[in-house]
């Protein structure tokens, strides 16, 4: 009788979809948000900043669960120094409480472009943020990407012709 084959998706595969649900998230938020307006609830909009986050963060720790559900043991958990717990919740407030907060901001102030075009700036700030605060160690590939982000959203704003207001 034959063994049955161990099923793995590939790091591409996470990677791709990691980046049609970035790329799309600004614009899906908006679109709720302007949804929203228009459907008022007792004259307020049900989607709100706290609802958007709290969603947001339910489902990432859900898909981080069944991720990495085989790293939650209690005794790999006692293993971290107190180093390491004061880094991992530092970026997590920073990435799962203050970055949305301040996309969520930004989207009810200005256009969704605006708002995916400073969103690129954002792997530069948590790969430089992962090597200064978890020590992580990084592919110069990794880095060169980062850079070339950076360096395209600074002359996408750069080389914008102002808009005549008339």
């Amino acid at each position: 009788m034959e063994q049955p084959q161990n099923f793995q998706i590939s790091g591409r595969v996470y990677l791709l979809l990691a980046v049609l649900i970035f790329g799309s998230a600004s614009a899906v938020t908006r679109k709720l948000t302007e949804l929203g307006m228009q459907y008022l609830i007792d004259g307020r909009n049900p989607i709100s900043f706290c609802n958007v986050l709290f969603v947001g963060n339910l489902c990432a720790l859900a898909l981080l669960g069944v991720i990495y559900h085989h790293q939650w043991r209690v005794r790999l958990l006692r293993q971290l120094t107190w180093k390491q717990w004061l880094a991992l919740v530092t970026v997590a407030v920073l990435g799962a409480a203050i970055a949305p907060t301040l996309i969520f901001t930004a989207l009810s102030l200005t256009m969704v472009n605006n708002v995916i075009l400073i969103g690129r700036i954002e792997p530069p700030l948590i790969l430089i943020l992962s090597i200064w605060l978890l020590q992580e160690r990084v592919n110069g590939w990794v880095i060169a990407g980062a850079i070339i982000s950076f360096i395209g959203v600074a002359l996408t704003i750069l080389l914008q012709h102002p808009e005549v207001i008339e």
